[in-house]
């Protein structure tokens, strides 16, 4: 078992699994926590994103398990993390939210660029 795999997807799928339920049960009271403007209020988008970044997360302990035959999650986590950051820094840029959501986009920036440095060391 590759403890680098271990550590880098499980961290990352447990960081998963708390942000989707947090944004799941309390996102309007975290975006007021952290100053975010405006406060998400469409319950059906915050719902449908969380439970994506929950399945993520559960993919991601599947690379935890096994980075060998779960290797193409590892790739869409790229593209996931990489497109989540695009959008939300293209919504700061339009006005649409303030700066703290690119904040909370950090972990994604750092994430992604992890999980390439990953696929960098251990070609198939």
């Amino acid at each position: 078992m590759n403890s680098h795999a271990r550590i880098l997807f499980s961290v990352a799928g447990y960081f998963n699994l708390a942000v989707g339920l947090i944004f799941l049960f309390a996102m309007p009271q975290l975006a007021q926590m952290i100053g975010m403007n405006p406060i998400p209020e469409d319950y059906v988008l915050i719902h449908f994103g969380s439970v994506l970044v929950i399945v993520f997360g559960v993919g991601y302990l599947k690379v935890a398990a096994d980075p060998v035959v779960n290797r193409p999650i590892i790739q869409l986590g790229i593209l996931g993390k990489s497109g989540v950051v695009l959008a939300g820094m293209v919504d700061w840029l339009l006005g649409n939210t303030n700066a703290a959501f690119p904040l909370l986009l950090t972990a994604d920036v750092v994430f992604a660029v992890l999980f390439a440095n990953y696929l960098r060391l251990h070609r198939a």
